[in-house]
Parts: structure tokens; C-alpha cells; sequence
């Protein structure tokens, strides 16, 4: 699956994905465990890891993280489970010799199914939620799909459902990962809530869930904020992929939002799209001493930007995207080094030999006088990775990511790849 992504909310996107997914191959029970070896080649760029079969999941999109040295990500299709030709996905642990294992399957149905957000780390237990799967007959979702679930997961593979969405007036279809904030966790969800456009929402580590703030309401006027959040200060600050009632893109050019713990929330900046400014951010922020640092997918020259915003609103566009060789495409949030911004993008790079003819997408750095690098650009094939959707993660003064293209075959499709690059 080396499409790009349908410019529209991340539950169609989910939808359009299912359609071009592998095909079934034999696989594992719920929660066991598989072995298996790709070996890396030595360069500044490793391909460290190839997805190879469907059992073995396939086309990650969120970020990697690590403990105590060993790799966690997740897959969110593949697998195993009742979720049809695309698998409900897979949480998998990955060492940095490319030793890999399936640290669990997801079942759908009730177990849950599509996790696409990054994991955290909590004293050595991971949490993190799925986009489906949960209660049946999710109002916001295909019939029967779910409205998605927060879970937990012991590195050696023991799942605790801690909570199912029920949408409605609880939140719906959550897509990123999680943030602790005074030992509690927050995320947001793309539906659900009073108006049915998203929410903030907490939980325990107990399973008790809150929501925290509802969208399309008079201060929080965004719709569908699809990134994780960032704790700054003891408040919350996220995004919003779309904004009720602003005008210049379809669903509005999306927002920059805050929500205190207790609530209290407001938008910080409303995009506008046009060279200008940004529009319909899919990512969310990173804190540089105050500043936060996102992507969006669209605006400046139509390619996406990279743009810094102050915590009382302020914004500024540090870049323009301008596609190939370039960068095109960013949806995944950035990750700050030496004070220098570094992520991916989707599209870009080099000109054809990905889905369709399209390019491949690029690892690219930006620093904060604005002037952009292009790291390194994906190629594709089974040589190369292609597409990525996450962030980077460093460990040992080494980048890791994923690609949810590139790779070894799937069926008709390419599984997707982790890889390595050095600073």
C-alpha cells in the first residue's frame, strides 16, 4: 500500500487502505509470538528490517520507541484476527541488529483492531489505542467496525483492554498515541463527542475514562485532530487535521488547539492555507523551549510546511515544501536535535519508482533559520523503504523509522520497512 494518502479524514482513509490491502496469508493466534531475521548492510542509511508477510504485519505508520535499547512500533494491518484481507495489525518489538518478533496480534471484534498511533512507555508497560475494534455498531464508523480501544501491553505480550469508545458522547476512532501528564494519560479521538467531531479525552491506568474537551464547540471550533498531544506546562497542545467554519480548504485548513487538564480549552491559531500559511495538519507538535514545532499537509506552495507557533499563538511558516526532488507530504510530527528539526514525508524525493509512478518520500532536516535539508530520499522496491507516514525516534545517536511501503511483497503489495540513519 504505497498510496497516498486521501486527503480527508483519517476513518476514510482507513476505509480506502482496507480496499488495497494484502490478501490473507496463514497466521498466528491473538497474542502469540513469532521470530524472525532480516539482516541490516552496513551504511549511514540501513534498511535494518523488511516486513515479509502479512502474518509478520505490514505498513507501519506511527513512530518507533524504544526500551532499554529494544525497538516497539506497531503495524495497523496484518496480523492476524477477524478483520477480513487486511488483518487487525500487530504490536512488534525489533532489536538493532534487525531480530524481530510479533509482541502481539490484535483480534477485532471486541479485542480491538488498527492501531496506527505511537506506544508509550510507562515503567516498562506500553499503552496505546486502536482506531476500530471495541463495542460493535460504532455511529461513527462502518457497522459492526468498532470505535476503538485503549490498551495496555506487558513487553512480554499479556493485553488489558482498559477501555472501549462507544462514540456518541464519549470520543470515537482515536488515531494517535498517548501523553502522561501528572501521572495521567490523555489522547484525542477523530469522531465522537456532544458534536460528533472529536474530542480530548483522559484515562487512568486503571481504565477510568473521561472526555476532557469536545470540538466544533465555541472554543475549540476544530474538527477531527488526528496527532498525539504535548504536555507543556501542565496544559495540553494538539492539532486539528480540519476547523468548523473557516473557510479556504473543504473542511476548513485545520487548527492549533490548547486544553488544560481540567477542560479549558482554545485555538491558538486557525490555518488559512494559500502560500502564506499552513493547512489541514494531520501531525502533532514537538516543545523547543517554549516553541511548538509542527507539519502540514497542505498550504504554502501546495506541497505542506513546516511552521513554529508560541504557546499564546503566534505563528510563523519556517518552510515550503516544493515536491520533487524535494520533499511533499508531511504528516508525521518532527523531532528536534541540536536544535535542528528532522522528519519525513510522504511524497518527494525522487521523481517515479513508487505507487503509480509516484515518488517515494524523504527524511529531510530544517533548522530554525528555516533553510531544509533532504536527508536521504526513499527509492522503494524491495531495496529501499517508500512512504513514510511516522516520525523518527533516536537512540545512540541514530535515527530509526518506518516506512509503510518499500520492502518485500505482500501479496501484490510491499509490507513496509524499518530503517536506520545516522546522524
Amino acid at each position: 500500500m504505497t498510496f497516498r494518502l486521501n486527503r480527508c479524514s483519517a476513518t476514510a482513509c482507513m476505509t480506502i487502505a482496507a480496499l488495497s490491502a494484502c490478501t490473507g496469508l496463514p497466521s498466528a493466534p491473538a497474542g502469540t509470538a513469532q521470530s524472525f531475521q532480516q539482516r541490516a548492510s552496513a551504511s549511514s542509511y540501513q534498511l535494518l528490517y523488511r516486513f515479509r508477510t502479512f502474518s509478520h504485519g505490514m505498513n507501519p505508520r506511527a513512530a518507533l520507541i524504544h526500551v532499554k535499547g529494544t525497538l516497539y512500533g506497531t503495524t495497523p494491518y496484518g496480523g492476524s484476527g477477524t478483520c477480513g484481507i487486511v488483518g487487525c495489525g500487530t504490536v512488534f518489538a525489533l532489536s538493532t541488529d534487525g531480530s524481530a518478533k510479533v509482541l502481539y496480534n490484535f483480534a477485532g471484534g471486541s479485542g480491538g483492531a488498527f492501531p496506527k498511533g505511537r506506544l508509550l512507555d510507562i515503567n516498562g508497560t506500553l499503552y496505546g489505542a486502536t482506531t476500530s475494534g471495541g463495542d460493535s455498531g460504532c455511529p461513527n464508523g462502518p457497522s459492526g467496525n468498532g470505535c476503538g480501544i485503549v490498551y495496555s501491553l506487558t513487553l512480554n505480550g499479556s493485553e488489558t483492554i482498559l477501555h472501549r469508545f462507544h462514540g456518541g458522547s464519549d470520543g470515537a476512532n482515536p488515531s494517535g498515541g498517548l501523553v502522561e501528564l501528572n501521572g495521567t494519560l490523555y489522547g484525542t479521538t477523530i469522531n465522537g463527542g456532544a458534536q460528533g467531531c472529536g474530542t480530548v479525552y483522559s484515562i487512568q491506568t486503571s481504565g477510568l475514562e473521561k472526555v476532557v474537551a469536545d470540538f466544533c464547540t465555541r472554543r475549540l471550533a476544530g474538527l477531527n485532530p488526528e496527532g498525539e498531544l504535548v504536555a507543556v506546562n501542565g496544559a495540553l497542545y494538539g492539532t486539528t487535521s480540519g476547523a468548523n467554519g473557516t473557510s479556504g480548504c473543504r473542511l476548513g485548513c485545520g487548527s492549533v488547539f490548547r486544553v488544560d487538564a481540567n477542560g479549558a480549552g482554545k485555538v491558538l491559531h486557525n490555518f488559512t492555507g494559500g502560500q502564506s500559511d499552513g493547512a489541514n495538519p494531520y501531525a502533532g507538535l514537538v516543545n523547543v523551549n517554549g516553541t511548538l514545532y509542527g507539519t502540514t499537509t497542505g498550504g504554502g506552495d501546495g506541497y505542506g510546511t513546516v511552521y513554529g507557533i508560541s504557546t499564546t499563538g503566534s505563528e510563523n511558516v519556517l518552510y515550503r515544501f516544493n515536491a520533487p526532488p524535494d520533499g511533499d507530504y508531511p504528516v508525521a510530527p518532527l523531532t528536534v536535535v541540536n536544535g535542528v528539526l528532522y522528519g519525513t514525508t510522504v511524497d518527494g524525493g525522487i521523481a517515479s519508482g513508487c505507487h503509480k509512478g509516484r515518488s517515494c518520500g524523504t527524511v529531510f532536516s530544517v533548522d530554525m533559520g528555516g533553510k531544509e535539508r533532504v536527508v536521504h530520499r526513499f527509492a522503494g522496491g524491495s531495496a529501499d523503504g517508500a512512504n513514510p507516514y511516522a516520525g523518527l525516534t533516536t537512540m545512540n545517536g541514530r535515527f530509526y523509522g518506518t516506512t509503510s511501503g518499500g520492502g518485500m511483497h505482500c501479496d501484490v503489495h510491499r509490507c513496509g520497512t524499518v530503517f536506520a540513519l545516522s546522524l
